[in-house]
């Protein structure tokens, strides 16, 4: 354990109508292996039992911070996380979900021996069933320099956008905050500005982070508007990249391409008429930039259900066809 000599780690925890799933969300937090933590619980003016847990929880340890505002959303919350903490390293934790007990510890070793700015860890998605389903491999182990960790972040084929299965050295935040603005994709948003800070990435697949997959939860819900933040983002990527001497145009066009399909596939399968009013432009941009499909963010997978509608085969089509193979796969997994 790193009780006395290692750095304070912050853990920032936007709390928001969750007293079902709360406590086993601290419980998991308070029984980390790494004990030398600050964990920073932001009541996002929760109308629920929520709060009192919180306070419930710091009374019995002195490591847990409650702070109660009023609700302001995800990224208000964080960013005032943000400015309370005191660590030399920062995680993030979603207060519906739990982390392995060595989860910190895992993160601050590597980040500690690989002399890195942001050190990831792997993940699941567990479904309220409890089923769940492993989302990196455990053997895997990288470091990469600046450059091959934002070509990483771009084509997200080893780890996702997410902010809670990284730690980020204290500096790498440094007059950067999430956008107030929005709740979705707000990790995203500034994803490739902390990236872009980072001189050295260290990744392991060692299952230390799980999501739980609310049904009816903002990733599990129907169409909506805001998804199309995904091509926004994508072409901030390719601007990165332009900026760059194009050194990323691989990743970010192919970024772009299964931004725009993930977003035709929700709309055929749950957007409103419409909605379904932007599928020919969405399948004009596939056409557009197919030439992307290879060696960047499509896998393999992906690629053929791309291709499929390129070629002339009806949306609707290929994506509930999609649908049937990924649930065939859940199933078996």
């Amino acid at each position: 354990m790193y009780e006395k000599q290692g750095d304070l780690v912050s853990i920032i925890v936007p709390v928001y109508n969750v007293e079902k799933y709360l406590e086993k969300c601290l419980d998991s937090l308070i029984n980390q292996t790494y004990r030398n933590l600050q964990i920073i619980l932001v009541d996002d003016g929760s109308g629920d039992d929520s709060g009192t847990i919180c306070d419930r929880y710091a009374a019995q340890d002195n490591r847990i911070q409650v702070i109660h505002k009023k609700q302001s959303g995800v990224s208000a919350a964080r960013n005032t996380g943000l400015e309370a903490a005191k660590g030399s390293y920062i995680c993030f934790a979603d207060s519906d979900d739990w982390i392995d007990e060595k989860m910190i510890e895992t993160m601050y070793e590597n980040m500690v021996e690989e002399k890195a700015q942001i050190s990831i860890i792997g993940y699941d998605m567990v479904w309220e069933d409890g089923k769940p389903q492993k989302k990196s491999d455990e053997n895997a182990y990288y470091v990469w320099n600046q450059r091959e960790a934002i070509a990483q972040w771009m084509t997200q084929k080893i780890f996702k956008g997410f902010m809670c299965d990284k730690m980020f050295a204290r500096e790498i935040f440094t007059g950067i905050r999430f956008p107030e603005d929005r709740s979705y994709m707000e990790d995203v948003a500034i994803g490739l500005d902390l990236f872009a800070r980072a001189e050295k990435v260290v990744y392991s697949g060692k299952i230390g982070y799980h999501y739980l997959q609310r049904q009816g939860s903002a990733t599990n819900s129907g169409f909506q508007e805001r998804e199309l933040l995904g091509i926004a983002e994508a072409e901030k990527m390719i601007r990165f990249s332009k900026e760059h001497q194009g050194i990323y145009d691989k990743e970010a066009y192919s970024r772009l391409l299964i931004n725009v399909y993930t977003i035709l596939e929700r709309i055929v399968l749950t957007g409103s008429k419409k909605d379904k009013e932007r599928i020919p432009e969405l399948k004009k941009m596939l056409r557009e930039y197919k030439g992307y499909i290879k060696g960047g963010a499509v896998n393999r997978y992906t690629q053929l259900f791309i291709m499929l509608v390129c070629t002339g085969v009806p949306p609707g089509i290929a994506v509930r066809l999609r649908q049937i193979l990924v649930e065939l796969k859940r199933i078996l997994i």
